[in-house]
């Protein structure tokens, strides 16, 4: 997003999406969605972008992986946002994405080998227009992508966990059933 008006334009869009969820007030209509499909479309995507930093972008997926019942959109950006900032904060190495299925649970891990989050900032990470970077370092972007991802996975029944260490990178695991709550 280059000029003025795409990026006020991005900001109202993450708002509006991000009020949506918080309300409860979300058209999210479930379907079944090829989650690897889902994943992959966002990588391609991303590709180009993490090249240019010279970092490799892998998705990895089981094998035999089941349908998610879920939102085909929210899973986009749920995924979107997540990968989209590891290739933002990650200046080496690498991310990766991997999905997998356990006990009835969607896992979708997104891992990179950027630069970590301190500890005293993590429980901020997911709260609206919040942004975790080091110092002397500026960053595009508004601060809303973990936060609507947050409450994509609330509106899902799941759970993100993030884990994080200096020097050696972020991971963040979304574990998700795939039902939706009933929004009223």
């Amino acid at each position: 997003m280059g000029t003025a008006s795409e990026r006020l334009r991005e900001l109202i869009d993450n708002l509006l999406c991000y009020a949506r969820l918080r309300s409860g007030r979300a058209s999210i209509a479930p379907e079944e969605v090829d989650l690897e499909a889902v994943a992959g479309e966002v990588v391609e995507e991303l590709t180009a972008q993490a090249e240019q930093k010279g970092l490799a972008l892998t998705l990895i997926a089981a094998a035999s992986l089941p349908a998610l019942r879920a939102s085909r959109e929210e899973m986009r950006v749920l995924l979107g946002n997540l990968v989209g900032n590891a290739v933002k904060y990650t200046d080496r190495g690498g991310i990766t994405v991997s999905l997998a299925h356990h006990d009835g649970e969607h896992v979708l891990t997104v891992s990179d080998t950027g630069p970590g989050i301190p500890e005293d900032k993590r429980a901020t990470v997911f709260e609206p227009f919040t942004q975790v970077t080091p110092v002397a370092r500026h960053v595009s972007g508004f601060g809303l992508g973990l936060s609507i991802a947050k409450e994509i996975v609330r509106a899902l029944g799941g759970s993100i966990e993030l884990r994080s260490t200096i020097g050696e990178g972020t991971t963040f695991i979304v574990r998700v059933r795939g039902r939706l709550e009933a929004h009223e």
